[in-house]
């Protein structure tokens, strides 16, 4: 990442590291919500059948489906950060783990 003066700094790769494992927890915690409530769903659909509750739907509500920026010098929308995160958590196994385990023990950071 640059600094306002173009230079690449210890400090600003760090933040971007940061930011980047905050929004793949956040999207891993997304992920285990709907996980529950698909489980949730299939464990109980005959109680449910009486609410006319269909089965659930993963929902992402971004800033606009068309709205591009610039991240790691390729251009992204919030639909192609869902699906990079949906890419990189089927592949990265060991880092979803852990992040799972981080979730369900309380220790996100």
């Amino acid at each position: 990442m640059r600094t306002d003066t173009g230079r690449i700094t210890p400090s600003s790769i760090c933040r971007r590291s940061r930011a980047t494992s905050r929004r793949q927890i956040y999207l891993t915690a997304c992920l285990l919500a709907f996980y529950q409530q698909q489980r949730l769903f299939a464990d109980r659909k005959t109680s449910f059948a009486q609410f006319l509750i269909e089965k659930p739907l993963w929902i992402f509500v971004g800033g606009s489906v068309n709205a591009v920026r610039t991240e790691n010098k390729k251009q992204v929308s919030d639909v192609l950060e869902v699906l990079l995160f949906l890419d990189t958590f089927i592949r990265e196994r060991t880092q979803s783990i852990d992040f799972i385990d981080r979730l369900l023990t309380g220790d996100p950071a």
